[in-house]
């Protein structure tokens, strides 16, 4: 009801979860960049008025950000932190030469690993996108794979159905798509799930679908504020398991269902 306390109470929970999504998914971590953008530019007009109050919010944020980002740096970098501890862990904050300066903190944070140095080192191999990061290769392949083999085996706009595991799952000369444990058929993407299962028809159809949920809301709302929480979704599915498993597109669609339902004018 308080527009003021929304925006601070988004603004605390995303800086101290931030530093924790760029070191455990940097699809989670793009998805929460892009939402505190659109909801930046919508509350823009909140603290127009009021710069005092929203250099508190700024400080304030900060200082959250700055500690959580201390306390996943010693908890997830430093090879010290076996037997961390809650107390041990802030003290980097409140104690010199316990912890990192907070620039190298971003900078241990941000490369821990070699794919941490390579977060946008796309090129082109054979005709292919390729990456030097091995996870985002892997999952570059396969969503290749499917549109070509698609083209070739002329199920573009088809698909391959729902019926079994995805060929380019369980293709011999790719071996490693199936997981350890042999269980693994998700594509890790969704958009190219609904193109492997349904080709571009069901693609088609989905689009159709998100457009009528943005008419909707524009024909309630006279806005398109409904985008704020769509696009992060979307975005971050587009490049992990999400909406390819069971409860996160349950939540989801409920949670644009209650919105258009019962009338909400901000998601």
């Amino acid at each position: 009801k308080n527009e003021y306390t929304r925006f601070i109470y988004i603004a605390w929970t995303s800086a101290a979860f931030i530093p924790l999504l760029l070191f455990m998914s940097r699809g989670s971590f793009l998805g929460l960049t892009v939402y505190l953008l659109i909801e930046s530019y919508y509350s823009r007009s909140l603290f127009k008025k009021r710069p005092a109050k929203a250099s508190l919010v700024l400080l304030s944020t900060t200082i959250i950000f700055t500690v959580s980002l201390f306390y996943v740096d010693y908890l997830y970098v430093n090879e010290e932190t076996k037997t961390l501890n809650y107390e041990d862990a802030f003290q980097i904050v409140l104690e010199p030469g316990l912890g990192s300066s907070f620039s190298s903190s971003i900078n241990d944070l941000a490369l821990k690993d070699d794919s941490r140095k390579i977060f946008f080192s796309f090129y082109m191999h054979y005709g292919r996108i390729e990456s030097k990061d091995p996870t985002t290769n892997w999952r570059l392949d396969i969503w290749q794979d499917i549109v070509y083999d698609q083209i070739d085996e002329n199920r573009l706009f088809t698909g391959y159905g729902y019926k079994e595991i995805l060929p380019q799952m369980t293709d011999p000369t790719a071996p490693g798509r199936l997981g350890r444990d042999g269980l693994n058929e998700n594509v890790h993407s969704y958009i190219f799930n609904i193109i492997a299962r349904g080709g571009f028809i069901q693609f088609f159809l989905f689009m159709y679908l998100y457009f009528c949920i943005f008419k909707k809301w524009f024909e309630k709302n006279k806005n398109f504020s409904v985008i704020t929480l769509i696009l992060p979704v979307i975005l971050t599915a587009s490049l992990d398991i999400a909406m390819e498993g069971v409860q996160y597109p349950l939540i989801f669609f409920f949670a644009l269902g209650f919105l258009l339902v019962n009338g909400q004018n901000k998601p």
